[in-house]
């Protein structure tokens, strides 16, 4: 059998995305499946498309492309409405595009996975094959000119599929004529192939869009409550979206800069959700509640609001996570407390989670459709599922426990044999590289074999900066790795490396074009910067000072702010040990007035070991962000000279990881 989905944006990211490139992936394993994409806007997917599945877009909508200035662009679409409520990018060029796909498809079965899409399958879908329309938001959260034009065409389908049944029952009494059938079926959660969370990160996950039904300022509010605690906890937030800036500014108005991180956008997420040990969920509105399933798969049991109409239909309360009252931060604050308070609880609730959330796999899911599409139609022929491509250079990175990287490629048996992977510090000549040895396979949690290859990361010493991924092929063939997923738990809250050769610290990360690279970095020393507390009036540090060797014997260590653009000016703070490794100090801010040089003065934190030993640089360069520059961030402060001139002072990090000042008028 043949199957299309009609996606509007199969480049990008999001619910419906993931939800139909899993979905896909799952029945290419025995049917032949083509996911149209309306518009291309990336050069290739941000989402995993498996083998087997092919991929066609209509409209190229990327830039300098041909088909944004074509003449049909600018003409006015026949069948999706003029209105606000609708899509603008849709046009006369879509109209043709869509229509000339419909009219000379040899698929049997054709998907529609939103309101628009439903109405060019109803315009232009002949009855020869299965027309089968998706909601993958909620009846009741359509925009109602969109919601009564899909209600309108819901009875032209053979079927209509809701991801909840709660929804499908709204459909159903507003639809009772309806000859098309109604009914729900969740939306598949790919099987993680990262390592399930490790229980004892102390890190609470959540992942979304930053827009208002989310209702990450609950969360956010809740997580102060648990801060008050378990102070020993931290907040991680994934996503982007208008309520960013918003979001931020609630973090710093709540003191929670050190305990609550805004960490951008992050795909695929399932390597993030097992840093975790528990994931909240705190919207006023949920269609379904992919991320629930996603953190539930990786071991999280998932504390959620039980707002309408997905998460009621996931989370069993008090088994595998818990329903908390919606817009209630105190609510959401008391159960998160509940399971952080309980070891045994939360170990608990790890388990049934990962084995509650099997029945959202895909191939489960899959199941059901094929058992629709009998119901729909019998006596089909099953067309032959055509060859899968192999994509050589193509793996996984993954951090182990032990301080090094397994690299897992594609490419596997004897095939592998005269392969090497080149490891390039960008922008230079300089290069690591490490055979291939056939036979070293291992498999993951999907059952997929893969040649693995240990990499240390110390042997990229002494180079700091970028490094891209290769693969080297027996005949001179070289291409950058293609990120599968990159997996760097073990890295969250590690201390940067000290050995007699320095500190040093690396991070692998999947680029924004979806290859694999890393970060590294090498210094003779470092001051690891903890805790930062801003009062009024000065900034204080808590940090780990590391040094390959021993600090001469009398000398007292200096925290040294130095102006960056004259290095002559610069001024000393005491330091107090606090054990160990451990320094702290506070920098008054009445020093940067005092020195004050350009419109904006940028100053940088070092510290002064004493007895002849090289000033150290301060910074984040441990764990597992590698843009700490978007993740941490303090409050600013309001201070005023001695003239009575306002001055806005902000401790920063930069796009290296290193701890400045930034002081300029307010």
């Amino acid at each position: 059998m043949k199957i299309a989905f009609l996606l509007h944006d199969a480049y990008g990211i999001g619910g419906t995305v993931s939800a139909t490139l899993n979905l896909a992936g799952a029945l290419a394993k025995r049917h032949e499946v083509e996911i149209v994409s309306v518009f291309r806007t990336r050069d290739t997917p941000q989402g995993n498309l498996e083998p087997g599945v092919r991929l066609t877009p209509l409209v190229d909508i990327r830039a300098n492309s041909a088909d944004k200035e074509h003449q049909l662009s600018r003409q006015p679409s026949v069948v999706n409405p003029r209105s606000p409520s609708f899509s603008q990018l849709y046009n006369a060029l879509t109209d043709q595009r869509i229509g000339h796909y419909l009219d000379g498809t040899n698929a049997e079965v054709v998907i529609a996975t939103r309101p628009v899409l439903l109405m060019y399958l109803s315009h232009f879908g002949e009855r020869d094959y299965l027309r089968i329309g998706q909601e993958h938001l909620t009846h009741d959260s359509q925009i109602p000119e969109q919601r009564e034009r899909q209600n309108q065409i819901i009875p032209d389908m053979d079927a209509f599929v809701t991801v909840s049944h709660a929804d499908a029952e709204i459909y159903q009494k507003v639809l009772p004529h309806a000859a098309s059938r109604i009914l729900s079926i969740p939306n598949p959660v790919t099987l993680p192939s990262a390592t399930p969370a490790q229980s004892g990160q102390q890190i609470v996950v959540a992942a979304g869009r930053l827009v208002k039904v989310k209702r990450y300022d609950v969360l956010i509010r809740a997580f102060e409550t648990v801060v008050r605690n378990r102070p020993d906890w931290s907040l991680r937030i994934y996503g982007s979206g208008k309520e960013e800036q918003a979001l931020r500014d609630l973090v710093l108005e709540r003191g929670l800069y050190n305990h609550v991180r805004l960490m951008g956008a992050h795909s695929p997420m399932e390597t993030e959700w097992a840093k975790g040990d528990i994931a909240a969920v705190t919207s006023d509105n949920e269609s379904f509640g992919m991320t629930i399933v996603e953190a539930m798969q990786v071991g999280l049991p998932v504390v959620s609001t039980d707002c309408p109409l997905g998460p009621r239909e996931i989370i069993q309360h008090g088994v595998d996570g818990f329903l908390a009252v919606p817009g209630d931060p105190d609510s959401v604050a008391q159960a998160l407390l509940a399971i952080i308070n309980d070891d045994q609880l939360r170990r608990r609730m790890s388990e049934a989670a990962r084995q509650n959330a099997y029945r959202f796999a895909p191939d489960v899911i899959a199941q059901r459709y094929e058992e629709l599409f009998d119901h729909l139609v019998t006596n089909r022929v099953r067309r032959p599922v055509r060859p899968m491509s192999r994509i050589l250079a193509q793996g996984r990175l993954i951090a182990a426990p032990e301080g090094v990287f397994r690299l897992q490629l594609k490419v596997t048996g004897e095939a592998a044999a005269g392969y090497e992977v080149g490891i390039k510090l960008r922008d230079s000549q300089e290069i690591r590289t490490v055979p291939l040895v056939p036979g070293t396979l291992v498999k993951d949690g999907r059952g997929r074999l893969w040649t693995e290859v240990v990499i240390d990361p110390r042997l990229l010493r002494p180079h700091e900066g970028t490094w891209d991924f290769r693969l080297r092929t027996p005949d001179g063939q070289d291409e950058r790795i293609v990120a599968e997923g990159v997996e760097t738990q073990h890295l969250s809250g590690q201390a940067p490396w000290l050995d007699g050769q320095g500190v040093s610290s690396a991070i692998p990360y999947r680029t924004m074009d979806d290859f694999i690279a890393l970060r590294t970095w090498y210094r003779a020393a470092h001051a690891e910067i903890g805790q930062v507390v801003v009062d009024e009036g000065s900034t204080g540090f808590h940090a780990n000072l590391l040094l390959p060797k021993p600090a001469p014997a009398g000398t007292a260590p200096q925290a040294v702010l130095r102006h960056r653009s004259d290095r002559t000016a610069e001024f000393a703070v005491q330091v107090q040990p606090t054990g160990g490794a451990g320094i702290a100090f506070a920098v008054p801010h009445r020093e940067f007035l005092a020195r004050r040089i350009g419109a904006t003065d940028i100053w940088d934190l070092w510290i002064r070991v004493g007895g002849g030993v090289a000033d150290v640089r301060a910074g984040r360069i441990g764990g597992d962000i590698i843009r700490r520059k978007h993740t941490d961030r303090f409050p600013s402060s309001l201070d005023r000279s001695d003239l009575g001139v306002a001055h806005r002072i902000v401790a920063y990090i930069t796009d290296d990881n290193d701890l400045s000042f930034s002081v300029k008028h307010a």
